[in-house]
């Protein structure tokens, strides 16, 4: 049974019994029907035609394996939709098949009805059958809505919260967000933990460079860079290659060398589209061993490249260092 919500009210909101919403799978044959639908959520930045390519790219053509889409449907309509690709995580030393959960949304009349949930758990059942050993996601912060379902109804377990660290370059320059927004926290983390962005000086005979194909090398070096930590995506140059055909991005690698000419040092960068400011965006980086001072070194020359093109800011996600705790 389906009912408006009372006269009157601010929001216009729907009661749905459970019973009432029926979830199943979306098949790549009904990509392009699908992604007409979702105008109402992307606003004014809408391109049916690239969405449909995404999702194709995303859930379709992952070399690890086929993904789920979900979709929420109430007396035929579409009311939410939810999808999950997989991936080779690897916890604590050992590799799973897991799921990553993305590209949620319930229509706003909806939210607060348990769509969401009905459809994570569907690509549970789904990923279950399709072998896989787990599923994870990374919500904006485990105490906003999404995070509170996860770890709470849901069921999940708390691995680690992305941080996301933004410097402007040349460095200082002011930046101009309104105060106690995501972005002015992010520069006070940059601030004190990437501070040596651009200041580096390079050994002799080291050099940065820069192209735009993946060396069939970094493999190699993101494994010996991998050995100490407890959680990571296995990165073969097949998963690379699938991952950088990213539909619509064009992506610079830059390589970090020593003075026998070795590979030491990765990094992924992108250019933001102009809507977003004049900044890029560090993707992966990695180097042999970890070892602190060639990310120095490689950093310097990431940042030195931003600087020489006029790039206003960088930005990259980590992981926070104690693992499974909530971030204060």
């Amino acid at each position: 049974m389906i009912r408006p919500s009372l006269p009157g009210s601010a929001k216009r909101t729907y009661w749905v019994a459970m019973s009432e919403v029926e979830v199943r799978a979306i098949p790549r044959r009904a990509m392009s029907e699908f992604c007409a639908d979702l105008e109402h959520v992307f606003d004014g930045d809408y391109d049916p035609d690239w969405l449909r390519s995404w999702f194709e790219w995303w859930l379709f053509d992952n070399p690890v394996g086929e993904g789920i889409c979900a979709g929420a449907f109430v007396a035929g309509s579409r009311v939410g939709t939810c999808s999950a690709t997989p991936k080779a995580l690897v916890l604590d030393g050992t590799e799973f098949l897991a799921f990553e959960v993305v590209q949620a949304y319930t229509k706003r009349e909806y939210e607060g009805k348990g769509i969401f949930t009905r459809l994570v758990r569907f690509l549970m059942e789904e990923a279950r059958a399709s072998g896989a050993d787990l599923l994870y996601a990374t919500p904006p912060h485990p105490r906003q809505t999404s995070g509170r379902v996860f770890l709470g109804r849901l069921g999940f377990d708390l691995l680690f919260h992305p941080v996301r660290y933004l410097r402007p370059v040349p460095n200082p320059v002011a930046l101009t967000p309104a105060a106690g927004t995501p972005v002015r926290i992010s520069y006070r983390l940059a601030a004190e933990l990437l501070s040596r962005l651009a200041r580096g000086r390079l050994p002799q005979g080291w050099r940065v460079d820069k192209d735009t194909s993946l060396d069939p090398e970094i493999p190699a070096l993101v494994s010996s860079a991998t050995t100490s930590r407890t959680c990571y995506v296995r990165r073969d140059l097949g998963y690379l290659k699938w991952r950088y055909a990213y539909p619509g991005r064009k992506y610079e690698h830059h390589y970090l060398r020593d003075d026998a000419g070795r590979l030491v040092g990765w990094a992924s960068v992108r250019e933001e589209p102009t809507f977003r400011g004049n900044r890029a965006y560090i993707g992966d980086f990695w180097v042999r061993g970890a070892v602190p001072k060639y990310f120095d070194y490689l950093m310097a020359g990431v940042a030195g490249d931003a600087k020489s093109r006029g790039m206003a800011e960088l930005y990259t996600c980590a992981q926070v260092i104690r693992m499974r705790e909530p971030p204060v």
